[in-house]
C-alpha cells in the first residue's frame, strides 16, 4: 500500500486538497432543482432573492422552470425570506411544501399561503 503522505508530502497533499475544491468550485454544485420522491425540489438562495426578501427573476425563473412538475418542494437555505415571497408562491399551485425553518415568516403570512394553496406544508 502507497502511504500518500510520505511520497508527496505535506505541500503535495495540500495541493491535491486545493484542486479538488477548485474544481468543485468550477463545476457548481447544481442543487437548483433534484427529484425527492415523486416530488421535485427547488433550492432557493439569497441569490435568488431581493433586498425585501421578496423573489427576484432568479428565484422566479427556478420555481418557472418547474412548473410543469405535479408536486414542488421548496426549500430556502439560509436567506432572509419575507412575508411578501410567500405572497408570489401563492402563484404556484404546484407547491407542495415550502422548508423554510429558522426563517422569519409570519404566521399570519403562512396562513395567506395556506388558504391559496390549501395543500401545502409549510416548515418554519
Amino acid at each position: 500500500m502507497i502511504n500518500l503522505s510520505a511520497r508527496l508530502g505535506l505541500s503535495g497533499i495540500v495541493g491535491i486538497s486545493l484542486l479538488v475544491c477548485l474544481s468543485s468550485a468550477v463545476s457548481g454544485c447544481k442543487k437548483n432543482a433534484i427529484k425527492v420522491d415523486d416530488s421535485s425540489a427547488v433550492f432557493l438562495t439569497n441569490a435568488d432573492l431581493s433586498p425585501d426578501g421578496s423573489l427576484n427573476e432568479s428565484g422566479k425563473q427556478k420555481l418557472a422552470d418547474r412548473a410543469g412538475d405535479a408536486s414542488l418542494i421548496v426549500r430556502i437555505s439560509r436567506c432572509k425570506i419575507s412575508d411578501k415571497s410567500l405572497e408570489q408562491f401563492a402563484g404556484y399551485p404546484n407547491i407542495k411544501t415550502l422548508d423554510a425553518r429558522g426563517s422569519a415568516l409570519s404566521d399570519g403570512a403562512i396562513e395567506k399561503l395556506k388558504k391559496a394553496l390549501p395543500e401545502i406544508t409549510v416548515n418554519k
